[in-house]
């Protein structure tokens, strides 16, 4: 029991990992992740955007204005 669930927690972090650069960040994908299944996650993950880099929306902001 101790041995999937500390095998169930890793792949957790792998998804979040991956997640960590797309919309919703690291944390959102840890718990998506805990709630559902990594694999389950892992495809919400795929399926999501990345994040814009701050530079861009920065510049996208100040040219606006």
């Amino acid at each position: 029991m101790i041995p999937g669930l500390l095998v169930y927690i890793l792949l957790s972090l792998i998804v979040a990992y991956f997640g960590r650069e797309r919309k919703f960040g690291f944390w959102a994908y840890l718990i998506l992740a805990f709630i559902f299944t990594p694999l389950i996650s892992l495809l919400f993950v795929l399926a999501s955007d990345k994040r814009a880099p701050a530079v861009e929306v920065e510049a996208e902001a100040s040219s606006t204005a």
